[in-house]
């Protein structure tokens, strides 16, 4: 009985026991976690690779911001779009809810100028580029943010993406660096 207890307690303290945290297609609730389940599985072999086709990612972004001092990891949702066939913007999305669970940035960073690279050797480049721009309000302030996402296929049937981001971050006349990663996997 006291183990029943235990274990309902802390189910009620977490906020319930059957979702896994993630809020976001069954991600893990670490991101950690779940930037390593997507990239255990291998980037996408090139031959495997589709040749026409759009499809759909859902994931997480990790960023390390520096927002009103030093850099403070904020993570948040993330949509991609890769599309196959030969034409303009083969990688769109965008990136919102960014949060460090004490300050919550308002406003959505989109994600195109993307550029697939489908032929590229995994141990030297990546298969995918896309942009990251645009304005996040954290209490008042106004940070611009301009960056790269870099990142690969992952599974024998691209059931994933991930990669890293980084780029500038300007607050008025003061401009940084940001880093960070993403993760995602393929939407029905």
């Amino acid at each position: 009985m006291k183990h029943q207890v235990l274990i309902f307690s802390l189910l009620c303290a977490c906020g319930g026991g059957g979702d896994d945290g993630g809020g976001n297609g069954g991600a893990p609730a670490d991101f950690d976690d779940y930037f390593n389940q997507i990239t255990g599985t291998g980037v996408t072999p090139v031959a495997s690779l589709p040749v026409t086709g759009r499809y759909e990612y859902a994931g997480r972004v990790r960023l390390d911001l520096p927002i009103d001092g030093p850099a403070q990891q904020y993570q948040g949702l993330l949509e991609i779009s890769i599309g196959f066939d030969a034409g303009a913007n083969p990688v769109l999305g965008s990136v919102s809810q960014l949060a460090n669970g004490q300050q919550v940035l308002v406003g959505v960073l989109q994600i195109d100028s993307g550029v697939l690279n489908p032929h590229a050797q995994p141990a030297v480049d990546y298969q995918f580029f896309a942009g990251l721009d645009g304005n996040l309000d954290a209490n008042g302030t106004i940070y611009v943010i301009d960056g790269t996402l870099a990142g690969d296929l992952y599974g024998p049937q691209w059931d994933g993406i991930a990669g890293l981001v980084f780029g500038d971050i300007t607050q008025g006349i003061i401009v940084d660096i940001f880093d960070g990663s993403f993760a995602g996997t393929l939407t029905p």
